[in-house]
């Protein structure tokens, strides 16, 4: 038991997102996939002057410089600072080189077609869990196993010199093809526009069927959202 314990003080897991499996129509169009993206991450313990770190980030991101801070002096083995960064900010940070501060690989989700079959497809949240649609219906066949990096830290929380980080690699998740035909989504989609506009409707929803195997070729339905940017 002691043993245990003392196994948990000392290791330090930071996490690595498992690439998220794509989202295809029946011809091998992807309709949703995964891009590579970097995660900032702190361990308080590591920072000598939370104060200077701060200002640092915050000029780099745009981050409160006081909630930094207030996150940075926390009593914590591993916290989260920004999720998702891009490019630019995530070559700054690098150069910084600060104590204390890591980026770690996650995955952002991208619809190539943006608006296009929104309310089939769905979205996926911030951990690049399914929260909509066929990202929801099928999570457990997408979203893969995370893996992480573990790291051996001393009783201050400073990583221990010549330790030998262990490198658990993720599983990446299953790809999921659809019965739906993305040219007939597009024609259906249009049509669909242009109905609305005739009659005035504020609501519309098409449905394709083959009628020979039940498989669904396109699903449309108005208003519409682009699941790159659900939030707004």
């Amino acid at each position: 038991w002691l043993a245990e314990h003392a196994v948990d003080q000392r290791l330090r897991h930071i996490p690595v997102e498992a690439k998220r499996g794509i989202i295809f129509d029946r011809n091998g169009k992807e309709l949703a996939v995964s891009v590579s993206t970097e995660s900032l991450y702190a361990i308080p313990a590591q920072i000598a002057d939370a104060d200077q770190t701060a200002a640092k980030l915050a000029a780099i991101l745009p981050l409160d410089r006081n909630l930094l801070v207030q996150k940075l002096k926390r009593r914590q083995a591993f916290i989260w600072l920004d999720r998702k960064i891009d490019d630019a900010a995530a070559r700054e940070i690098k150069k910084l080189n600060l104590p204390g501060i890591g980026l770690t690989q996650e995955n952002r989700r991208h619809y190539p077609y943006e608006n296009l079959a929104s309310h089939v497809l769905g979205f996926t949240g911030i951990d690049s869990q399914g929260l909509d649609g066929i990202e929801l219906t099928f999570d457990n066949y997408l979203r893969g196993r995370p893996g992480g990096i573990v790291v051996e830290n001393d009783a201050r929380g400073r990583e221990i010199p010549y330790s030998s980080p262990r490198y658990l690699a993720p599983v990446e998740g299953n790809h999921v093809y659809l019965t739906i035909d993305i040219v007939i989504q597009q024609i259906v989609e249009r049509e669909l526009e242009e109905a609305m506009k005739n009659t005035q409707a504020k609501g519309g929803s098409i449905l394709v069927m083959d009628p020979q195997t039940g498989e669904l070729l396109a699903m449309a339905s108005r208003p519409d959202y682009d699941p790159n940017r659900f939030a707004t």
